[in-house]
């Protein structure tokens, strides 16, 4: 039996994440600080390690040097794995924290319930089990960090989340370009700039299988963002990279954050709120 959208082996990935979740919570809350961010760090790097170690088994050993490719900046996930343990050891930075917070959370809960690389395989081989300790690392790790208090997300840096993540969608482009000069990849100037080849990110617009819950976001995308005006044979539609996400990100990214941060920083919301009442009165 496969991984498929409802059935057993997709419900039972998501009840083990989410029973992580609260077993890891509940050893940890009465550790010291130390303990518990020494235990998170810990599994950032595991991730990190994982991520690479896997080019020593199949799928990937097998296609050899052109598996290199995966564990490069590839996708958002990917990046979050790269970079997310060494956000966390650089915690001044809040900039990085609040974005990768947000991101990795995002990253890790949409592949529980839209597990792409899952799908389509059995449930226990070296691959999907790869894929789901990756992603279900994502999500705790912001999880555990905010139920723990060792990280409390700033809502009031809304506003940054979507330059951070342009910023990420354009160094997932730069990747493919370079990926492709290469030759880790094969592509052709169509299949490049195609929705349906290697755009699990959206770099290249929506993947047609999302195309009518994407209309939410693409009706905020200028007309000339989705126009073939470089004349490429066999598309008939062009998203330009990365360019098309601008507009639609700082609409609804600020939005998605504040409702992600808001079950962890809901006290310091309300302290502000009641700042901001007593400043009134005083006007």
């Amino acid at each position: 039996m496969i991984v498929k959208i409802g059935n057993i082996y997709y419900f039972l990935y998501i009840i083990i994440a989410f029973t992580l979740l609260i077993g890891i919570y509940l050893f940890l809350k009465n550790k010291t600080v130390k303990f518990q961010y020494r235990f998170i760090l810990t599994m950032c790097f595991l991730n990190l390690a994982l991520h690479f170690l896997k080019l020593l088994f199949p799928p990937y050993i097998d296609d050899l040097p052109a598996s290199i490719r995966k564990v490069t900046f590839e996708n958002i996930c990917a990046i979050s794995t790269l970079l997310l343990p060494f956000v966390y050891l650089y915690k001044k930075n809040k900039l990085l924290n609040n974005y990768f917070f947000f991101i990795a959370f995002i990253g890790g809960l949409l592949a529980l319930f839209y597990p792409t690389e899952a799908m389509g395989k059995y449930p226990f081989t070296f691959d999907v089990i790869r894929f789901y300790y990756c992603h279900i690392s994502l999500f705790l790790i912001p999880c555990l960090t905010g139920m723990l208090k060792l990280y409390i997300p700033e809502y009031k840096k809304l506003y940054t989340i979507p330059g951070m993540f342009i910023m990420v969608e354009t160094i997932i482009l730069i990747n493919e370009v370079i990926l492709c000069k290469v030759g880790f990849v094969s592509s052709t100037i169509t299949e490049f700039f195609s929705r349906e080849c290697r755009n699990s990110s959206f770099v290249f617009g929506p993947l047609p299988s999302f195309d009518k819950i994407a209309k939410i976001v693409t009706v905020f995308v200028p007309k000339i963002f989705t126009e073939n005006i470089f004349k490429i044979q066999g598309l008939t539609t062009l998203y330009w990279p990365v360019i098309w996400l601008i507009i639609p990100s700082y609409i609804y990214l600020p939005i998605i954050y504040i409702a992600i941060s808001t079950p962890f920083a809901h006290k310091q919301m309300h302290n502000d709120l009641i700042v901001f009442m007593q400043r009134k009165k005083i006007i």
